[in-house]
């Protein structure tokens, strides 16, 4: 289980109260904008890099390979994403489109994009380890940001963490004021 706190939450004093409760802070993530107009989409890639959309269990199966390797997810949260993906269905009429980036046939990264009314969210960015750096997740954002703007959404959103920041400031996205804190359930141990 997991919360994220920003400076819209209320009660104003959340972050104190999740702790209060057993969650811990695990990360902060800045908010980070970016105007579609000036999406910067000559990000070099690999001739054998293809990004598809996750259409069925078996894309579904793939998107979860870097999701869990990338964030070093137990197999339980593995699954229960792919279950509670999978639950929702696939397609267009979603808000919620997952992608999925194959080098030489493998899953290397992902990536999910959320369509508000107002914006279009980047979530979810994940890179199996050994496959960072090689262009794979910018390739990924720039293509699901595209789709996006191509369907009229003017703003792109996303929170990042510093690992991730500098790719995001490369394609266009700029910092905002908007500190974002991530609350992880850290269950007591069990004493024998």
């Amino acid at each position: 289980m997991s919360w994220m706190v920003g400076p819209c939450c209320r009660p104003s004093d959340l972050g104190e109260r999740l702790a209060s409760r057993g969650l811990v802070l695990e990360s902060e993530v800045v908010g980070m904008t970016i105007d579609l107009r000036n999406l910067k989409e000559d990000a070099p890639t690999s001739e054998t890099l293809t990004i598809k959309r996750v259409a069925n269990e078996g894309d579904l199966q793939q998107y979860l390979r870097p999701f869990g390797v990338g964030f070093e997810f137990p197999d339980a949260v593995v699954t229960g994403w792919g279950r509670m993906n999978a639950s929702h269905g696939f397609g267009a009429q979603l808000p919620r489109t997952d992608y999925v980036a194959m080098m030489n046939n493998e899953p290397v990264s992902c990536t999910s994009l959320f369509k508000t009314p107002d914006a279009a969210g980047i979530y979810c960015v994940a890179t199996v380890p050994g496959m960072r750096r090689k262009g794979a997740a910018t390739a990924l954002i720039v293509n699901a940001l595209r789709e996006a703007r191509d369907e009229g959404y003017k703003i792109g959103l996303l929170q990042a963490k510093a690992m991730g920041a500098g790719v995001y400031r490369r394609i266009g996205f700029v910092d905002q004021p908007c500190k974002i804190g991530w609350y992880v359930w850290q269950p007591p141990s069990a004493t024998h």
